[in-house]
């Protein structure tokens, strides 16, 4: 299978296009002239890349670098859109879901990944959930140790 490199090709057209844009100074476009624009161009660039270039490692970058700007870019201007940390763990589970679409790889890490975003997102309903099914009372609170015990394991234990 041969892979083609068009990720310089793709990140000198949008930025052309996003210079392009911003000094022509039309009012439609006026949003898109910060630094937001920017993370979401490479980051379309890198899935492109990914995607016809056949470089499938690309594909959790591209994604989390244009979730990121996606999520800056409507943070304050979407009411529905969360001001939160879970977003960004959101961006991860999509890029390691769709990693394992083309690899085969990274299905158990985005699972964990959007669960663990259910649980941050969400935190006030799911901590009176648990509550009221298991008495677990000042324990629930530890949960956060079971992610750094599991990213320890991940790290040192497991074998490749």
């Amino acid at each position: 299978m041969r892979t083609t490199n068009v990720l310089p090709g793709w990140i000198l057209i949008g930025f052309g296009l996003y210079i392009w844009i911003r000094d022509e100074q039309w009012d439609t476009f006026a949003s898109l002239s910060g630094w937001q624009t920017l993370l979401i161009i490479v980051g379309i660039a890198m899935l492109l890349q990914a995607y016809k270039g056949r470089d499938y490692t690309l594909i959790l970058p591209g994604t989390f670098l244009t979730g990121v700007g996606i999520h800056f870019q409507v943070v304050g201007e979407l009411v529905i859109w969360p001001e939160h940390l879970g977003a960004f763990s959101l961006f991860l589970a999509l890029g390691f879901l769709l990693q394992h679409q083309k690899t085969g790889q990274g299905l158990l890490y985005g699972v964990l990944f959007l669960i663990m975003t259910g649980m941050v997102l969400f935190y006030d309903q799911v901590t009176s959930s648990v509550n009221e099914v298991i008495a677990l009372g000042p324990y629930w609170r530890l949960w956060p140790l079971l992610l750094v015990a599991f990213g320890c394991y991940v790290l040192f234990f497991k074998k490749r």
